[in-house]
């Protein structure tokens, strides 16, 4: 059995196992992060991007010793950029944050990128009202794209599923991994 690992996601402080994935720990801790292109029977991916958040580590001084505020409590080095969550593994000592200002809006932007290729209210969308791209856009209060009319591939050389919609491309890659 690994190690457990101590994870404070939105100051909810977690164990659980090393290698747990942050998407993981975050639903152990009772914290949502959304995810449109994992599945749990297949290994990472991280291609649609919207379950990104911030991640950071406690500091660690010139002796490789933790690093202390005035307070006692670690201080905690953030990484320059988002990371996904369903792709990074978790750390003793991590601390991650789901709904800061830098998250939100890398989050938002990702979501704009994917309603590029599919209105909100597309009329052959196999879903039926069921979509998961709709229901996290409306989530996330992205429910437009300023490049409505900007697609940068197209609409010939867009794989079939990715024509119709987000969705079915995302589902359409979690079947090419699955049978590999």
């Amino acid at each position: 059995m690994s190690a457990p690992c101590r994870v404070t996601i939105n100051g909810r402080t977690v164990e659980v196992p090393a290698g747990t994935l942050v998407t993981d720990a975050a639903r152990a801790a009772e914290v949502h992060i959304p995810i449109f292109c994992s599945h749990a029977k297949l290994p990472p991916l991280g291609a649609c991007r919207i379950c990104v958040v911030e991640i950071g580590l406690p500091k660690r001084g010139p002796d490789r010793q933790v690093v202390l505020a005035a307070d006692g409590t670690p201080e905690i080095a953030w990484m320059p950029k988002v990371q996904t969550a369903c792709t990074t593994t978790v750390a003793d000592g991590m601390h991650v944050r789901t709904e800061s200002p830098e998250a939100v809006k890398a989050r938002k932007g990702v979501m704009e990128f994917l309603l590029v290729n599919h209105p909100l209210d597309c009329p052959v969308c196999d879903e039926g009202g069921e979509c998961q791209l709709q229901d996290l856009a409306f989530a996330f209060g992205a429910d437009f794209s300023r490049m409505a009319d900007a697609a940068s591939v197209p609409k010939s050389a867009r794989s079939t599923a990715s024509r119709s919609n987000a969705s079915s491309a995302a589902t359409a890659s979690r079947c090419a991994r699955s049978a590999r």
